[in-house]
């Protein structure tokens, strides 16, 4: 309606010879709608109009570049101090007189199906860009998020972040087994592009990886864990196929990312985060920075810290007795399993005779709720573990949070008074009262693809040297 009130003034203006503008202004005085942004999008018409009985009908406005020598424009948004100046640049939002009229031999406009039915978007600029042949081509959502993958030995987690930590979707792909380097690249590069069709074009893509990782290459030694991984050009690849931002990082390092940005660490000078999964990953803030050392390694490795020297289970690294192979959820479920095979009666016995395997950290954890006792005995040993890596950690790093993340935090509410209660006795610290905090991830599941996506997001101080 309000546009037919204004193309009517439009109408008038001509005849009576005044400027169309100033009679659409008297209008959207008389509407009450005047300084909106709707009078500008409908003000820009074309320089010549069509009249009541389809003849082309000259703007009585004199054309203001015919005495300069320049040709006028014909078809394209109008720049609105002078109805017959063309605007030479796009504008946010909408924009009217992109080529002929349908009655003219245009076609009619078909705005996507993702298009806004409101104009109430308009007012930020760059919650949407329009191409620049008018709505010719598709409509680019340009969000300030990014995407972060998290590269597992079982599973490729994505995800897309935006600058304010919310996790706007994800998607999870199992980790190709077989197919070698190819696959993996095919396997990461199709998330990236399934997570791209839904949310836009982001700011960049961030990898967490396992290992010694070089942020503009990828993993350059991991032993024993992915295979393909190791030497695979991920990076470079990526950016070759995607044309975007990439950067890699150590897993355990982004998830201490995340943790800063967006989670528990958020304030801390001093913290650690340790992740419970296959193995333990770890990363570190000292004195307020992420330091990282020329062998890429610093505060990642604390799951290869010695707790107990004598009889336990040789590590990655051929150390006998290290976090991993005491307080990692794979340790607590080979114990189990071990315990089973010997042939300890337990809830589990029947599970495990059908498949070994499937015995693992989740249905561990659901027995010991079910108070199973050969359940509630290994968790109760393995916890020990956990409370001994706490306390080592801390010592280490001066740590004052300690923040668990990684499949293992779900079991906190089964381990985590425990091991309060021992660091508190057990940890070295001045003044002796002040308090340590040890916490669980407000994204436990999701921490390398936040610290992955975080290194492409604003506001961030990279932890490079």
């Amino acid at each position: 309606m309000c546009a037919e009130f204004i193309g009517q003034g439009c109408r008038d203006a001509q005849r009576q010879a005044v400027r169309p503008l100033d009679r659409i202004d008297e209008i959207a005085v008389d509407l009450g709608i005047a300084g909106r942004p709707l009078i500008r999008i409908i003000a820009g018409f074309g320089h010549r109009e069509i009249g009541n009985r389809g003849k082309m009908r000259r703007n009585p406005l004199p054309n203001p570049d015919t005495e300069g020598g320049r040709k006028p424009f014909c078809g394209g948004p109008l720049f609105f101090r002078h109805p017959r100046r063309p605007r030479l640049h796009p504008v946010d939002g909408t924009m009217h007189g992109h080529g002929p009229s349908r009655r003219h031999g245009g076609s009619p406009l078909r705005l996507p199906k993702s298009y806004p039915p409101s104009f109430a978007h308009l007012g930020t600029a760059g919650s949407i860009t329009f191409p620049r042949g008018g709505f010719g081509g598709p409509i680019v959502k340009s969000r300030s998020y990014a995407i972060g993958i998290d590269m597992g030995g079982t599973r490729i987690k994505g995800g897309a972040v935006t600058g304010k930590g919310k996790l706007l979707g994800e998607h999870t792909v199992p980790t190709p087994t077989h197919g070698g380097r190819k696959a993996l690249l095919a396997t990461v590069e199709s998330l990236v592009r399934q997570l791209q069709r839904r949310w836009g074009v982001p700011s960049g893509v961030g990898l967490a990886l396992s290992g010694v990782v070089e942020p503009d290459f990828g993993v350059v030694y991991l032993p024993g864990k992915v295979q393909g991984l190791e030497g695979l050009p991920l990076v470079p690849s990526l950016r070759r196929s995607l044309r975007l931002p990439v950067r890699a990082d150590n897993d355990g390092r982004l998830a201490m990312l995340a943790e800063r940005r967006f989670g528990a660490a958020r304030g801390e000078d001093w913290a650690v985060t340790l992740t419970l999964g296959t193995g333990i990953g770890s990363g570190v803030v000292v004195n307020g920075e992420m330091p990282v050392d020329e062998g890429l390694q610093f505060g990642t490795q604390a799951g290869h810290l010695v707790l107990q020297s004598d009889g336990g289970k040789a590590c990655l690294t051929t150390c006998i007795g290290t976090a991993e192979t005491l307080c990692s959820c794979t340790a607590l479920a080979m114990a189990v399993r071990e315990a089973l095979q010997r042939g300890i009666p337990s809830r589990l016995t029947e599970t495990y005779g059908r498949n070994p395997h499937s015995v693992d950290f989740r249905r561990i954890v659901d027995a010991v709720r079910s108070r199973d006792q050969l359940s509630v005995q290994e968790f109760t040993r393995w916890t020990g573990y956990l409370a001994r890596l706490v306390t080592t950690v801390i010592h280490a790093y001066g740590a004052r949070r300690v923040i668990f993340a990684g499949g293992g935090a779900h079991a906190a509410d089964l381990f985590l008074p425990s091991v309060r209660r021992w660091v508190a006795q057990h940890t070295f610290r001045y003044p002796p009262h002040r308090a340590l905090k040890i916490l669980i991830s407000p994204f436990p599941d999701h921490s390398g693809v936040f610290g992955a996506a975080a290194l492409h997001l604003p506001d961030f101080d990279s932890p490079r040297p």
